[in-house]
C-alpha cells in the first residue's frame, strides 16, 4: 500500500513535470518566452489531465503490480496508459490552447520516459543486490555448453535461482560468430577447442552441458 502511494504522488508530479519541461524545451529553456497564453492553458488543463492519467494508471493497474518481477507485461501495460493519456492530452488542449507540436511529442516521450524509470529501476536495483549476494555464496564456478535457447535458460537459473550453488562464467560454443560475445552477461569463450584452456582461465570446476539435439556421440 505504501509503494503505490508513493507511486501516486510521483506520477502525478511526473506527468506534469514532463510537460511542463516540454513547453520549456520548446521556448529554448527560457521561461520568460513562454507566451502568457500557452501558460495559462497549461495551468488551467493540468489539474484534469492528471486525474486521468491517475485513472487510467489504475485502470491498467499500473499500482497493483510487483515491480520486483516487472517484465515486458509491465512494460506494455505502461506503454498503453502513455498512448492513451498522449491522445487525451492531445483532444483537451483543444478546448483551451492549441499547444505545439513538439511540445506534445516531447511531453509524451518524457513521461513515458519517467513512468518507466521509478518502477524499472526498483527491479534493476533489487535484481542487482541479490545477483552480488548469490555470487559471494557461489560454490562453483561453471562453464555452459551451448551458446542457444537451452543455455539462456541455464544462465538465468544460476543466476536467479536461490536453490542454485553454481555461477556461470564462461560459455563454449562451435558457433564462430558468437565468440568474444556475451550471453546474459556470460562471455562466449569459444568452441570445443577452448574447453581445456577455458577450465584452466576460469577456475571451472562444474560443466552443463545445453545442447538437447546434439547426438550422443558429440556429447562424448
Amino acid at each position: 500500500e505504501f509503494v503505490a502511494f508513493y507511486l501516486l504522488l510521483y506520477d502525478i508530479l511526473a506527468v506534469n513535470f514532463a510537460y511542463f519541461v516540454a513547453l520549456w524545451l520548446r521556448f529554448d529553456l527560457k521561461y520568460s518566452m513562454i507566451p502568457a497564453d500557452y501558460m495559462a492553458a497549461f495551468i488551467k488543463f493540468a489539474p484534469i489531465y492528471t486525474l486521468f492519467c491517475v485513472v487510467v494508471f489504475y485502470i491498467l493497474r499500473l499500482y497493483k503490480s510487483l515491480w520486483r518481477f516487472a517484465g515486458f507485461s509491465e512494460f506494455n501495460r505502461i506503454f498503453a496508459s502513455s498512448i492513451i493519456t498522449m491522445i487525451f492530452h492531445i483532444g483537451i488542449t483543444i478546448f483551451f490552447r492549441r499547444m505545439p507540436i513538439s511540445y506534445y511529442m516531447m511531453g509524451a516521450v518524457m513521461q513515458f520516459g519517467l513512468i518507466n524509470i521509478v518502477r524499472f529501476s526498483y527491479r534493476y536495483i533489487t535484481m542487482q543486490k541479490a545477483r552480488r549476494a548469490k555470487e559471494q555464496l557461489a560454490l562453483h564456478n561453471a562453464m555452459i555448453i551451448g551458446a542457444g535457447a537451452a543455455g539462456q535458460v541455464i544462465i538465468r537459473e544460476l543466476k536467479n535461482s536461490a536453490e542454485s550453488t553454481a555461477k556461470p562464467v564462461c560459455v563454449i560454443d562451435d558457433n564462430v560468430n558468437k565468440w568474444g560475445r556475451l550471453m546474459e552477461g556470460v562471455p562466449v569463450a569459444g568452441g570445443r577447442d577452448s574447453i581445456m584452456e577455458a577450465v584452466k582461465k576460469y577456475n571451472i570446476d562444474q560443466i552443463l552441458f545445453a545442447i538437447p539435439t546434439a547426438p550422443a556421440q558429440e556429447r562424448r
